[in-house]
């Protein structure tokens, strides 16, 4: 995990402003987490997270985890 973070870390490098999509994954939480680290690491100055827009249905990843 951490040779990922490096590798997104590097990846990052450069923008000031960086936009974090929470994936409709079980590990969702990590994985943003992740990214909001990785971005603060290369140094952006702004870090916007989605963690989602909607719920459209109970049976779906997101819907499981909010509904």
């Amino acid at each position: 995990m951490a040779s990922d973070l490096n590798t997104l870390t590097q990846q990052l490098k450069g923008y000031d402003s960086i936009y974090v999509i929470a994936p409709g994954h079980i590990d969702r939480t990590n994985l943003a987490l992740n990214g909001v680290k990785a971005a603060k690491a290369a140094g952006a100055k702004f870090v916007l997270v989605l963690s989602v827009s909607c719920i459209p249905e109970t049976e779906s990843v997101f819907g499981k985890q909010f509904i």
